[in-house]
């Protein structure tokens, strides 16, 4: 059962730039003006969540704070938990990471962040997912496509890219991708220009 909470934490990125500029403590209070208040008060929800989840499974957080080999997370449910890092990682206030269950046996819990390729694979794989889309290569290259133009990874925007690539099959990705992101409309003439 994967566990993706980054839509909440990806949504406000003026939230997620003022924690990637502050320290821990800074972070907790930014959480708590933006509204986000059981957030920090809330760590025993997502501390029970995480105890849930077996070896394998995966979960999005934003980074806290880490002491030694414990790295505290916000969640996209408004709660926090504290977990053991797998292995001597550096991770940084503000990130967003995605992190996979290493162990769970008898409440000792180690968790590990997925390396940056299995990363973009497991969200490529759950954008197609949320979309009801096939794992397809050219489905892979537009989401791809949208990821390197900081575009919103929806259903309605893959679908949107889908239908133009029909329309369009002699344009590449990149092309029709930028048009949509300026907001020009999608004609032959313009893919010309």
């Amino acid at each position: 059962m994967a566990i993706n909470l980054s839509n909440y934490l990806n949504g406000s990125g003026q939230l997620k730039q003022q924690v990637n500029n502050s320290s821990d403590s800074a972070a907790m209070q930014i959480l708590k003006n933006a509204g986000n208040t059981s957030a920090v008060s809330d760590s025993s929800t997502g501390n029970l969540l995480l105890k849930n989840m077996l070896a394998g499974e995966t979960f999005t957080g934003l980074v806290l704070g880490v002491k030694g080999s414990q790295v505290s997370l916000a969640m996209g449910d408004k709660t926090t938990l504290t977990a053991s890092l797998y292995d001597n990682v550096q991770l940084q206030t503000g990130q967003t990471v995605t992190f996979i269950v290493e162990e769970n046996n008898n409440n000792h819990i180690k968790i590990k962040p997925m390396e940056t390729a299995d990363q973009q694979a497991f969200i490529i794989n759950k954008a197609l997912e949320g979309a009801g889309l096939p794992l397809t290569k050219d489905n892979i290259l537009i989401i791809k496509e949208l990821f390197s133009l900081n575009m919103p990874v929806s259903a309605e925007k893959i679908t949107e890219m889908i239908h133009l690539a029909t329309a369009f099959p002699d344009s590449d990705y990149h092309t029709l991708a930028n048009m949509l992101r300026l907001e020009i409309p999608v004609t032959q003439e313009n893919i010309i220009q």
